[in-house]
């Protein structure tokens, strides 16, 4: 069980940053960085309050649980 909880912890994290965050920095053949739209992004979903509060939610849930043994 606690496997899986890690793996949930995991992408729940993931998920959580493309929240904050909707783009990806990628430094480009010249060196220089650029900010581009991260592939995983999904407007209307990512981009929601609701979402983004589901998500945090269920993360904290799974850091609970994985703290009590």
């Amino acid at each position: 069980m606690r496997k899986y909880l890690e793996y949930a912890k995991a992408y729940l994290e993931e998920e959580l940053v493309l929240c904050d965050n909707p783009y990806l920095d990628v430094e480009n053949l010249d060196g220089e960085w650029v900010e581009i739209d991260h592939p995983k992004f999904v407007r209307g979903r990512h981009n929601s309050p609701h979402y983004r509060a589901s998500i945090a939610h269920d993360l904290q849930e799974a850091k609970d649980l994985l703290e009590r043994g």
